[in-house]
């Protein structure tokens, strides 16, 4: 084996794991942390018996870490090297390292706390920190304070805030020097008139001439991996092969990547290939600069694949892939100026994504509490408690009386424990176990599988039909079966029904179906197209939507659209599972429109059916030639009946306190004299909070019921003492409380009462200057918390002079005012 930096790090770290538990190693990419040092561990005494779980962050970083590890030791794999990824498993009990992605962790985790056959638990690129690396070592911190205080923990990135880290854990930090070459950084300004893919491709055209090896070629996503593939199919360059680097790939289709070739490869890439694989050959990198992210919609509660600015420490780590094996260059499609002026860091996954995965697994694990837990970001809490109170809608969690803190708190039911032991969003978990007859469970199995995947179909014109993408499993699931019997893998055609057919994401579908199916032991493999609709509705409770002009309603009263010509335009309610902002697909749009994206007919019946218990009955009124009563049924913001019928002579006052509710206190005739009340009200309030209450208009229309309900019956609405109602909120005490901290009026000097005009913030107060003679200070009310702004007026009540500081205008303004005056008066 070739030596490599980390091995003289070694001996620190084999002398650390036998007096601490917790080391956070740092390391440069090609150091040889991913698969020296868990080698070099093996003749631990502290393994004996056990093994070593490495987490890596991506299933093709996990295979590939595993079957060189199998290589070192020249075993095959599945012997001493275990590998588990979500969809792959080669292990057996002589095990001694278990690679693993870290989705895997949390999962073994929850089913066994103490996890005892572990001894160690290695984090691998711990920088690129997704949600789930957060949550497994939360997890694992937890394990080891409550559980396996002899549990090794090792967190190993190749770049870190390491400090912040190290205090956190309680860690001793270990540092290796990198095996790098200087890698040249070329920055390309980006053409106008061309495309993104028309730019890489001229790119990749100029480096191929100029430079030796293989190209590696970073773009955002699958789509623009495709359009360059095809751009440099259609004048190919001599002696080269392209080669499409994704999560959606088959396995052996990425591996195939990995492996040396007699053409110089071209691989096009997502962020998949930014850290934790090592592709030989590649010695030039071209970086588009951007990166494609998801990010929780909290309008839509739905998380959207954002095309965004990628950060230079995600730039840095992509150049960094041409100096793996030798001096490499390193295009950048922007200036110099445009790369400084990129943000340091990307933000962390956990603030960014959907959380109520997170948050069922916390509470699976035992506790709601986010600050139970270490997490190096903690979530926003408005977003998390917005995530556990849909797990309490979905029946996931019970609220518990804690008597020691007087109040509620959520813990997890036993429907939500079997939520956490889906692989998928707790939503299409919940929905598979909603389902009561068996025959109908591989068709929820199916849909869950589709909503966790993405849409198998691409048409050119639009057809958000959901119900469809069953039909296309259910054709290919019945060819199938007449050539080889009952079977859950399908064979798919290249088209259906008008659409072009996403092959291997399909594929994937059907792999992740027949596994819910197993879970469930699911022996009918039938599926029925017609059930979408009410078992999307089981998913997404809050999404039914109903027609309303040209868009939808949903229940929890957002607006969406469908697109243009969609083939759902017709349908008077929908079930809808995805819906995303124009900006989703369309960067350089301004508007904030919501197109439902995947949706599915539903009939009213079945909402009547499944969700009796949520709909409620509403009474309003309209004054048409008489008083009328609409009744509604509602199912949250969706009015599924209405019956209007004439009110009954009592609703007058009803409707008034309704008319109020919604045009605010406009509405009501009130007069100068019940103005000043209210506005004496709001500033005694704002002054001194603690003694009186708020007055302002949302407190006032909130507490109707108290002040202005009980005068209404006595009286018509212009002929209501509104002072009387407004001053009943407090009581007597306050009420003579009141006109002592701010009394209507001040004596002045002259002897009479000048009245405080409460309407202006300060208040004011209005008079002759003369009758001010003798009054050295300026007067306050409040407690004197606030000074009063004197209007001081000549003998014909125009204005002289403004002050809220008395002493000051005798000492410095008075003499010239009073100069000005003699020459008027």
């Amino acid at each position: 084996m070739n030596t490599l930096p980390i091995e003289s790090i070694l001996p620190q770290l084999s002398v650390q794991l036998n007096t601490t538990n917790r080391v956070v190693l740092v390391a440069p990419p090609g150091a040889g942390k991913s698969t020296l040092l868990p080698l070099s561990l093996l003749e631990s005494e502290w393994l004996t018996g056990g093994e070593i779980w490495l987490l890596e962050p991506r299933r093709i970083a996990a295979e590939q870490v595993a079957r060189r590890l199998a290589d070192t030791l020249d075993e095959p794999l599945g012997q001493t090297i275990g590998l588990i990824t979500g969809d792959f498993s080669k292990t057996r009990p002589c095990n001694k390292i278990v690679v693993m992605t870290e989705a895997v962790l949390t999962n073994r985790l929850l089913n066994n706390n103490e996890i005892p056959t572990c001894k160690a638990i290695i984090f691998d690129e711990f920088h690129e920190r997704n949600l789930m690396s957060d949550l497994g070592l939360a997890l694992t911190v937890q394990c080891q304070d409550y559980l396996r205080d002899d549990l090794k923990l090792i967190v190993m990135s190749a770049t870190l805030d390491s400090q912040a880290l190290i205090e956190k854990l309680d860690a001793t930090l270990i540092e290796s020097k990198g095996r790098s070459f200087p890698v040249d950084i070329q920055y390309a300004i980006k053409q106008a008139e061309l495309t993104l893919e028309q730019n890489i491709v001229k790119l990749i055209k100029q480096a191929i001439n100029q430079h030796q090896g293989d190209l590696l070629v970073f773009l955002p996503g699958i789509k623009e991996i495709s359009r360059v593939q095809r751009l440099l199919e259609e004048n190919p360059l001599q002696k080269t092969i392209v080669l499409p680097l994704h999560g959606q790939l088959p396995s052996s289709e990425q591996q195939t990547v990995l492996k040396n070739n007699v053409n110089r490869k071209i691989i096009l890439a997502s962020d998949i290939a930014k850290t934790s694989l090592t592709i030989e050959g590649v010695t030039v990198v071209i970086d588009c600069g951007l990166e494609r992210q998801a990010k929780f919609n909290t309008q839509n509660a739905m998380d959207e694949l954002i095309t965004q600015q990628a950060s230079q420490a995600s730039m840095i780590q992509r150049a960094g892939r041409a100096g793996r094996i030798q001096a490499g260059t390193c295009y950048r499609l922007m200036s110099e100026e445009a790369f400084s002026a990129r943000s340091a860091f990307s933000q962390s996954a956990i603030q960014l994504s959907d959380l109520t995965p997170f948050a069922l697994t916390l509470g699976a694990w035992g506790s709601f509490d986010t600050q139970d837990y270490l997490l190096l970001d903690p979530p926003e809490n408005n977003r998390y408690q917005n995530s556990v109170l849909l797990l309490e809608q979905l029946g996931g969690t019970i609220n518990k009386k804690d008597y020691s803190l007087d109040n509620n708190h959520h813990v997890i039911s036993e429907h939500g424990k079997q939520l956490s032991q889906f692989p998928i969003h707790p939503r299409l978990a919940h929905m598979l176990l909603s389902v009561n007859n068996k025959e109908h469970l591989f068709s929820a199995c199916l849909l869950a599988a589709i909503l966790t995947e993405g849409d198998p179909l691409y048409f050119q014109f639009n057809n958000s039909d959901l119900s469809l993408r069953l039909e296309l499993f259910k054709e290919s699931e019945q060819s199938s079966r007449q050539s080889h019997g009952n079977s859950s893998q399908t064979r798919l055609p290249k088209t259906f029904e008008g659409g072009d057919v996403k092959f291997r994401l399909a594929q994937r579908i059907q792999k992740l179906a027949s596994r819910l199916a197993k879970k469930l032991d699911v022996k009918n493999y039938l599926i029925n197209s017609e059930l979408t609709g009410v078992l999307c509705m089981q998913a997404y409770p809050d999404r039914i939507s109903q027609k309303r002009g040209n868009g939808y309603r949903l229940r929890n009263g957002q607006g969406a659209m469908l697109l243009e010509n969609d083939a759902l335009k017709n349908t008077d309610y929908l079930s809808v599972a995805h819906v995303s902002s124009q900006s989703a697909f369309n960067s350089q749009s301004t508007h904030s429109k919501n197109f439902i994206r995947l949706g599915v007919e539903l009939k009213e019946a079945d909402i009547y059916r499944y969700f009796t218990d949520q709909i409620s009955v509403h009474s309003r009124f309209e004054m048409q030639n008489t008083l009328m009563e609409i009744k509604e049924k509602r199912l949250g913001a969706i009015i599924l009946s209405s019956e209007k019928l004439k009110a009954p002579d009592s609703a007058a006052s009803e409707f008034l306190m309704q008319e109020v509710r919604t045009k605010g206190l406009a509405y009501l005739p009130l007069k100068e004299n019940d103005l000043a009340i209210l506005h004496k009200f709001n500033l005694a309030h704002q002054t001194l909070p603690d003694i009186y209450p708020s007055f302002e208009e949302k407190a006032l229309i909130n507490d109707l019921e108290n002040w202005l309900q009980p005068f209404i019956g006595k009286h018509k609405i212009k002929d209501i003492p509104y002072k009387d109602a407004l001053l009943s909120r407090v009581d007597w005490g306050l009420q003579n409380q009141l006109k002592q901290d701010f009394p209507n009026e001040i004596p002045l000097p002259s002897g009479r009462n000048a009245s405080i005009d409460y309407s202006q913030n300060p208040p004011v107060v209005k008079g002759k200057l003369q009758e001010f003679f003798g009054m050295t200070q300026s007067p306050t009310v409040g407690k004197g918390k606030i000074t009063l702004n004197l209007h001081l007026l000549s003998p014909a009540q125009k204005p002289l002079a403004m002050t809220h500081d008395l002493a000051f205008f005798w000492k410095e303004a008075y003499p010239e005012v009073r100069k000005e005056s003699r020459g008027r008066y």
